[in-house]
């Protein structure tokens, strides 16, 4: 396991994203700009009940992992 750094994106579509790059650099610049919002640690559970192994598969094939919040019905 390894730290986790989550980014929120400044434009309209109320996208979030993982990422293992400190910087953020390997977020899709299309969905951007990106503002830091926090880490999560080795062993941390991931918040909203997302599957850490699922996210940390996706940063280490994409170098990210984007979602979006959806609005409970």
């Amino acid at each position: 396991m390894k730290t986790i750094y989550k980014f929120v994106s400044d434009a309209p579509n109320q996208l979030s994203a993982y990422t293992g790059d400190q910087a953020g650099k390997s977020l899709p610049v299309q969905h951007g700009p990106w503002q830091s919002a926090g880490e999560i640690g080795p062993g941390e559970k991931i918040p909203y009940q997302l599957d850490r192994k699922q996210i940390e598969d996706s940063i280490d094939e994409l170098g990210y992992q984007m979602w979006r919040m959806t609005k409970a019905s």
